[in-house]
């Protein structure tokens, strides 16, 4: 995990009033333990070149608004929460909502954009499956952070639920039209 600074707190509203530059240094954590989770995926082929292409472009359009992923740093921050917590959670939350995405695209349109244009399905499938399993290897680094085993276990809980719920609406989408 990276060094963050305990002394400072996460979220200071008395100092900042503008929200980009509030969540900036959030972004940056939340890329940065990103990167490092891509690191580890096995060397060779084009897998984590195209995901870190894909989690790069999702990253850059949360930049220009205040986005969801970042509701982890502020709840963390409001509660007097550890900030390692805060990044796990934001990264988890992160890859499985990009993981959500890219399914939701190939349900809808039959392919997605890569780096080179269109993806054929398959390819789409696996690399949206590989930020699934990213992200709850991003979860699994809550242990390291301290974070009540119990508490992990429902949150993951919740997490697995609503990853139920969006495929159930999903499903409904589907065969609706």
């Amino acid at each position: 995990m990276m060094e963050l600074d305990a002394e400072r707190p996460l979220l200071d509203t008395d100092e900042q009033t503008d929200l980009g530059a509030t969540f900036d240094p959030f972004a940056d954590l939340l890329a940065q333990e990103t990167e490092r989770i891509l690191n580890n995926l096995p060397p060779g082929g084009t897998l984590a070149s195209t995901l870190q292409w894909f989690v790069r472009k999702d990253q850059a359009k949360k930049r220009q608004k205040w986005p969801y992923a970042y509701l982890p740093f502020l709840t963390c921050g409001l509660v007097g929460g550890a900030a390692e917590t805060a990044v796990s959670l934001a990264t988890t939350w992160n890859l499985l909502h990009l993981a959500a995405h890219l399914f939701d695209d190939i349900a809808d349109e039959g392919f997605i954009s890569g780096p080179q244009g269109p993806l054929p399905p398959g390819v789409g499938v696996n690399l949206a499956t590989t930020l699934l399993f990213l992200g709850q290897t991003a979860f699994d680094t809550l242990s390291a952070a301290s974070f009540p085993l119990a508490a992990a276990w429902a949150l993951r809980q919740q997490l697995n639920q609503m990853l139920v719920q969006m495929c159930h609406g999903q499903h409904q989408d589907l065969v609706a039209s």
